[in-house]
């Protein structure tokens, strides 16, 4: 597990790990199960999403 990360899974490098409590972590899993898709590629879009709303260029 890189830098504490409960991401499990998510990232091999400390750049793309995040904490999160276990139930946000479970429901992220369940989220990316539902609509088919990677956890790296759903938190990609989460922080595209993130950068737009404060005026920033989608670059995740």
């Amino acid at each position: 597990m890189c830098c504490g990360s409960l991401w499990r899974g998510l990232s091999e490098r400390c750049g793309e790990a995040l904490i999160a409590s276990p139930p946000a972590y479970r429901q992220f899993g369940v989220l990316a199960a539902e609509l088919g898709v990677d956890k790296r590629e759903l938190l990609r879009e989460a922080l595209n999403d993130l950068f737009r709303k404060h005026g920033k260029a989608p670059i995740a």
